[in-house]
């Protein structure tokens, strides 16, 4: 299901998308999609979740979560919205197959480093070793 809609959240967006992918037809922008979509998916994944675990298990959940660990959650999630919008630009700006490499070779690097710059101490002997050198 994940691979379906990252392969096809853009459909609207394609002036050759069948008429049973699109909803509305018409030539909509890259930000018209990206909008809808984080307005809408919000309110599907909190159904999903709480189909699937139910109300109060959810409930108990964020209950027990101090509020930093709540602020984390809300703050992460917003830098994934820039993370969304940056990588929307380099599609638009060097095409699908460029745009997704240079993407996914930073995300490589940056979860690669970042263990690393944020502490080196709680990394193993083994990863240590490697990021000492």
């Amino acid at each position: 299901v994940a691979g379906l809609a990252n392969g096809s959240w853009n459909l609207p967006t394609k002036p050759d998308a069948p008429d049973v992918c699109c909803a509305v037809r018409g030539d909509w922008a890259w930000e018209n999609v990206w909008l809808v979509s984080n307005l809408l998916m919000p309110v599907v994944n909190t159904a999903v979740v709480l189909g699937a675990v139910g109300p109060a298990q959810l409930g108990d959940i964020y209950s027990a979560a101090s509020s930093r660990e709540l602020a984390a959650i809300v703050a992460f999630s917003i830098l994934w919205g820039f993370g969304g919008v940056g990588y929307g630009q380099a599609i638009k700006r060097v095409g699908i197959a460029l745009g997704t490499s240079v993407v996914m070779g930073i995300i490589v690097v940056i979860g690669t480093a970042l263990p690393a710059i944020m502490d080196v101490n709680k990394l193993s002997a083994a990863q240590g070793a490697g990021a000492a050198a």
